[in-house]
Formats: C-alpha cells, sequence, structure tokens
C-alpha cells in the first residue's frame, strides 16, 4: 500500500516577483499544499496569485490583521499563516477564521515562543478553523518523555 503527501515550502520572502514566477512555474502539477511567502510583499503575492496554480499562503510578510483582511477579501492566496501571539489577540484571530472560511481561504495557526496555556490556546484556535490542514504548533513539550528515541 502506498502513501501520498504534499509539500509546503516557506520561501522565506526571499525571492524577487520575476524569480518567484519562475520557482513556480516549475513547481506546476507537483503536490505542493502551497508556497509560503515567495514574495517579499503583499502587493507582490496577489499579483503572483493571479499568475500561478500553485497555492499560496501569506505569513511573514503579514504586518497585520488588516494586511490579512486583505489578502482574505481580495486575492486568490489560499493560506494566511497567523502567529496569534505576533499578530494581536486570540480574539482577532477568531475573526480572521470566522472571515477566512466563507472566502475559501485557510487560516494556519504558528505558534513561537508560547508557555504552555498559550500553546493550549493555539491548539484551542487550531480547532476552531475546522478544516483538516495541519497547523504549525511546537507541542512537542506536551509529552513527558521522548517519543523518538534515538
Amino acid at each position: 500500500m502506498g502513501f501520498s503527501f504534499s509539500l509546503r515550502l516557506d520561501c522565506g520572502a526571499s525571492y524577487n516577483y520575476n524569480t518567484a514566477q519562475q520557482f513556480l512555474k516549475n513547481l506546476d502539477g507537483l503536490s505542493i499544499e502551497f508556497a509560503a511567502d515567495p514574495v517579499m510583499t503583499a502587493s507582490e503575492l496577489v499579483r503572483l496569485s493571479e499568475t500561478t496554480n500553485v497555492p499560496l499562503a501569506a505569513g511573514k510578510i503579514l504586518a497585520s490583521v488588516k494586511d490579512a483582511e486583505s489578502l482574505i477579501s481580495g486575492s486568490n492566496v489560499k493560506y494566511l499563516i497567523i502567529n496569534p501571539t505576533l499578530t494581536g489577540a486570540f480574539t482577532d484571530t477568531i475573526k480572521l477564521i470566522s472571515f477566512a472560511a466563507p472566502a475559501g481561504k485557510k487560516i494556519i495557526i504558528k505558534s513561537g515562543f508560547e508557555n504552555i496555556l498559550g500553546k493550549d490556546g493555539l491548539v484551542m484556535l487550531a480547532g476552531y478553523t475546522g478544516h483538516t490542514s495541519a497547523h504549525s504548533i511546537g507541542i512537542i513539550s506536551y509529552f513527558d518523555e521522548n517519543l523518538f528515541p534515538d
């Protein structure tokens, strides 16, 4: 029995528009869940989303909740990677989740350096999204022992 998977590519906002466009063209037809931040600005990402079949995500390039709302309502960007402890309050993230779902967009919850209480909140927010895409929450500290010893 075989298995299948798709890749998430974190481009690190490192390409100019033309290079990103060529890079994504080379990925067309591959099993890519999304390419995150292939360009440096939200306006370039919107423009790029109109020319590629590879699903795009915005993460590092989001400077505010307002940026996220603009991408949800006015672009073909399919994923927004949100770190609630950096972008504001959990309530802002809940509003974004509610706004994104009817628009066919997915919010991916990302953790940073939260304590256990903060990570509990992020797990709750991830569940609230209602989709089955993986989130980016470092939860290894939840386990008392190493699950994969050397």
